[in-house]
């Protein structure tokens, strides 16, 4: 009977192919704009960022009500200050957005201009990211007046330098200084935004006022901690610099959003998931 129906409908399609064809177009049309948009919902709002336990990782974030601001930095001294009395927080670490120029003392590459960022020493290991070639940034290296050690991307090391397994230790220069490459990240790893480089942070702001609030910080909670808990103590910390630093933090307070909320606005959800709806609809 099932056969029958099939022949029958073959038969049917065949003696209306104008029909046919664009019934299997509209489909064709439909199917692939759905694969399309759930590809890019799975990509953006499905999977989890690929960092270790990145369900408790947080971006810290300052306001300032007189100012308008909603999604400001951290000051350094601020920074630091969270770092020395954190509770509900196993690590709280700090970046800040740079361009640096990349050159060889031999003349063997052109110099090259790269995004990059310049981080504190425990940022990669909170994210649960190591070098694949080399070793990573230590507590020494943080330290002020320290040399400048650089961290290369993947691409960077490919590109630049032919996969060369003995990268670490080269001397290089950067921004016109000398510098030394100590490891290579991972391919396709370009925290936070397309960075090609990293430096150590503190050498080059721990003499920043307060008042400068620039610093992007990345913060995990301690094992057994709750956001509410991290909520409450970063609150409690606000007041507290507040008190101390009237001039400086007297009107700045300090928050937290999930990984989710920093890198992905709420607009931004919305209007992929209208476009799920809308190709749904298609279909």
């Amino acid at each position: 009977m099932f056969s029958q129906d099939i022949r029958h409908a073959l038969r049917s399609l065949w003696g209306a192919k104008s029909f046919a064809i664009v019934a299997l177009l509209c489909l064709a049309f439909g199917i692939g704009l759905n694969t399309t948009i759930f590809s890019i919902v799975d990509g953006v709002l499905l999977k989890p960022f690929p960092y270790a336990d990145p369900e408790r990782i947080v971006i810290l974030r300052s306001a300032n009500a007189p100012l308008n601001v909603s999604n400001g930095g951290v000051s350094y001294l601020d920074w630091r200050d969270l770092q020395a009395g954190k509770q509900a927080f196993a690590s709280i670490a700090t970046m800040q957005n740079r361009s640096l120029a990349l050159s060889d003392s031999d003349d063997r590459n052109e110099p090259a201009r790269y995004a990059a960022a310049a981080v504190s020493w425990d940022l990669f290991p909170l994210l649960g990211i190591a070098p694949v070639v080399g070793g990573g940034f230590t507590p020494e290296m943080g330290q002020p007046g320290a040399f400048t050690e650089v961290l290369l991307s993947y691409a960077v090391w490919r590109d630049r330098y032919g996969n060369d397994p003995d990268i670490a230790g080269r001397k290089v220069m950067v921004n016109g200084a000398p510098a030394m490459v100590v490891g290579v990240m991972p391919e396709h790893f370009e925290f936070p935004n397309n960075q090609k480089l990293w430096i150590q942070l503190t050498p080059s702001v721990f003499k920043d006022p307060r008042d400068l609030h620039s610093l992007f910080v990345v913060a995990k909670l301690a094992p057994g901690a709750t956001m509410g808990a991290a909520a409450v103590e970063l609150a409690a910390r606000s007041t507290s610099l507040q008190q101390q630093f009237p001039k400086e933090d007297g009107d700045w307070t300090i928050g937290m959003q999930t990984l989710r909320q920093a890198f992905i606005p709420e607009n931004v959800s919305l209007v992929i998931l209208l476009m799920m709806a809308s190709v749904t609809l298609v279909l």
